[in-house]
C-alpha cells in the first residue's frame, strides 16, 4: 500500500468520452452509490494495479483509475465570440 494521496480518477461519460477528473476518494463513494441506486453514481472499469486502501470495515479496496458515469451528462460548450469563430460559423461570408 503506497501513498495514494494524489491519485486521480478519469470519469467518462456514458458514451465513453472524457468528462472530468476527480479524486480517488470521490470515485470510491460514487462507485458505491452506483451499485446501490440505479442510474446514479459511476461504474469503476479500471483500477491502479498496485494501490489499495483499507476501509473502516477492515476490507481492502482498490483505488479506481477510470470510471464510467451511469447516466449521460450533457456538457454545454460556450464558444467565445471572436472574428475567427464568426468566419468559421458563416463559412467565410459576412
Amino acid at each position: 500500500m503506497e501513498n495514494v494521496k494524489h491519485k486521480p480518477c478519469l470519469v467518462l461519460n456514458q458514451d465513453w468520452k472524457p468528462l472530468t477528473v476527480i479524486n480517488w476518494k470521490r470515485a470510491i463513494c460514487l462507485g458505491i452509490v452506483g451499485e446501490e441506486v440505479v442510474g446514479e453514481g459511476v461504474r469503476i472499469v479500471e483500477w491502479y494495479s498496485d494501490d489499495s486502501v483499507k476501509s473502516s470495515g477492515g476490507k481492502f479496496i482498490q483505488v479506481p483509475a477510470v470510471a464510467v458515469s451511469n447516466r449521460y451528462v450533457k456538457k454545454r460548450r460556450k464558444i467565445k465570440i471572436k472574428k475567427k469563430n464568426l468566419l468559421v460559423r458563416d463559412n467565410g461570408k459576412c
